[in-house]
């Protein structure tokens, strides 16, 4: 089974009215919901590290949502006069217009973060070198102008005291 950023009962909390997925079987929504997920990381590759793990940015779970019932609603038949206009402007939140980037166009170019909890490896310091000395060397931050001190508190107060 392919990765899917959104379940169904996201589908259902993020997307369409409960009338406009009656006759929809939820193994067509399940595909929708992967193909997707797919296009995201498509333009996440090379912003952020793949595969993402859970739980997902919820950015990512109502962008999945998006995109796969705009995805649906393709296939169904669109009407203009329904909930499908607000889907088709969502879509195009997503994805851009031709003239304005998308959110998703600005993920794939850095200009929008996942945060954190995008890290598929937390526990891996990543990108800033790690510093550690032991014991103590005797730097210190005075209080008020935050200048660091040789020699702990006992300088004069300004740097290399």
């Amino acid at each position: 089974m392919a990765t899917s950023y959104a379940t169904l009962q996201d589908f259902e909390d993020f997307g369409l009215p409960a009338q406009a997925l009656a006759g929809i079987e939820e193994s067509v929504r399940r595909r929708h919901l992967e193909l997707a997920s797919g296009r995201i990381d498509s333009y996440m590759h090379g912003q952020e590290t793949l595969p993402l793990v859970k739980p997902y940015p919820l950015a990512v779970v109502e962008c999945c949502v998006i995109l796969a019932c705009y995805s649906l609603l393709t296939v169904r038949g669109f009407n203009s006069d329904e909930y499908d206009e607000n889907f088709r402007e969502r879509y195009t939140d997503m994805v851009g217009d031709g003239i304005n980037d998308g959110w998703l166009d600005k993920l794939s170019k850095g200009q929008v973060s996942l945060g954190p909890a995008a890290d598929a490896t937390p526990n891996k310091i990543e990108g800033a070198p790690q510093v550690s000395s032991s014991p103590s060397r005797g730097w210190d931050t005075t209080v008020g102008n935050s200048q660091s001190v040789v020699g702990g508190s006992g300088g004069r107060g300004g740097f290399y005291g």
